[in-house]
């Protein structure tokens, strides 16, 4: 969701499949806007200002959806490289004003976006959710080619079963129960109830036969948030405004705490500080950890300039500074504001139980793209791509990072993110270890 209080807050949190231990082992290109060549659907506008939403399709197929703020539209690329065929980048406008085709709208689409791939309850297939003249909508493929287009909840929107006639704004996050993408499908986005900008949290899910909602939580909670789902239990994890780090899990009930920030005891790490204003959660040997923000004085008010991380360890939540001003421990560390940029609320997680990455924003100048991972020797800090970033070929010197999301496939860890000064999507892919970037990205 676009956030108009804060100039720049963006971080991506992903598992690594592969260890990436030197910067060079990115490879970072352009990937569509002004003059970038292809043809295959490119196009010229400046496309620099929305969420981005990467996933794997299966294991050689990338699909990645964006909205083009100059035409208001939902886009889609689909990566076949992968393929044992052999294929490219491909990329189609979804939805929106002047797009043909069955079930499609003229209204404008908002500039927030979440994908999934689900197969069993929703069938398999590659589901796209976004909103429109303040509906939630459902775009569905099972071939990443051909769409069809459900409505499912705000003003005008028939079928009861909870449903709202209030606007609703976001996504702001996406998930599917289950190892095996089998399970129901959640999404959470807000529901604005009122002139002041109000607004309260609101889940929707699938529950194998039809589509269920539901407000959650107190109202001014539950933006910028991130789903996840663990041990058959579902955690969502955001923002409440004021400064803290929220928790609301699903174990059957719902339950809510505020886990960090102003006046929350506990100790482990917790900070007095504002925190909590982007949060990206995943699955790392069994625990969860969630990745998210901390405002550092002297920093203007509602400028958060240290990435933070907690994470469960099965018995009580813990807490850590990892980069940014002040943050002791050296090892690559910068004392640049980082995790400063408006980022997707979208991130791939990659199940594994070797590396912990996390891809954010730098504030060198101009700008760029950083990458923080954790094994157990601890944590290791280096650029992908902009003006630090002088071990990864095809790097530019340009405000690069914007909206990064992440997501692996054939083989390669994939990471798409805008560049403010040309107005394009970039993409980056690495193999990891300490190999060399790769030759082409696939």
């Amino acid at each position: 969701m676009r956030r108009p209080w804060v100039s720049r807050l963006k971080f991506v949190a992903l598992v690594g499949v592969l260890a990436l231990v030197a910067t060079g082992c990115w490879r970072p290109l352009d990937l569509d806007g002004p003059g970038v060549p292809g043809g295959n659907g490119r196009v010229g506008d400046a496309l620099d200002s929305s969420a981005i939403s990467p996933i794997a399709y299966n294991g050689s197929v990338g699909v990645v959806s964006t909205v083009n703020p100059v035409t208001h539209r939902v886009r889609v690329g689909i990566d076949t490289a992968g393929l044992p065929t052999g294929g490219t980048w491909n990329f189609q406008d979804l939805d929106g004003p002047g797009v043909a085709g069955a079930g499609r709208t003229g209204d404008n689409i908002g500039l927030d976006v979440a994908t999934v791939r689900t197969q069993g309850k929703q069938q398999s297939g590659v589901h796209v959710f976004y909103t429109h003249n303040g509906v939630l909508r459902d775009a569905y493929s099972v071939d990443a080619i051909s769409w069809t287009f459900t409505d499912l909840d705000g003003p005008g929107v028939a079928g009861g079963n909870g449903r709202t006639a209030s606007t609703v704004s976001g996504p702001t996050s996406a998930v599917v129960e289950g190892a095996g993408l089998d399970g129901a499908v959640h999404v959470f986005y807000i529901r604005n109830v009122g002139p002041l900008n109000q607004y309260v949290l609101r889940h929707a899910w699938f529950d194998g036969s039809t589509w269920r909602f539901e407000d959650l939580d107190a109202q001014y909670i539950g933006r910028y948030g991130s789903a996840v789902w663990k041990d058959g239990v579902l955690h969502y994890f955001s923002w409440h405004e004021g400064g803290w780090l929220r928790h609301a899990w699903n174990d059957g009930t719902w339950h809510f705490e505020d886990l960090d920030g102003p006046g929350i005891p506990g100790g482990n790490g917790r900070t007095g500080e504002f925190t909590g204003a982007i949060n990206h959660a995943v699955v790392w040997n069994g625990q969860l950890h969630v990745f998210t923000t901390r405002h550092a004085a002297p920093a203007p008010f509602n400028q958060v300039v240290v990435l933070r991380h907690a994470w469960f360890d099965g018995t009580t939540w813990r807490f850590e500074d990892v980069d940014g001003p002040g943050v002791a421990g050296g090892g690559g560390r910068t004392s640049d504001f980082v995790a400063t940029s408006f980022g997707s609320q979208a991130a791939g997680v990659i199940p594994t139980t070797n590396e912990l990455h996390i891809l954010y924003d730098r504030q060198s100048s101009p700008p760029g793209l950083r990458d923080a991972w954790l094994d157990a020797s601890g944590w290791h800090f280096g650029d992908v791509d902009g003006v630090a970033a002088t071990s990864s070929p095809g790097n530019v010197t340009a405000d690069v990072g914007t909206s990064a999301a992440v997501a692996f496939y054939a083989g390669q860890l994939h990471a798409f993110f805008f560049d403010r000064t040309n107005h394009r999507l970039r993409w980056a892919c690495a193999t990891g270890g300490s190999a060399a970037a790769p030759g082409a990205c696939v």
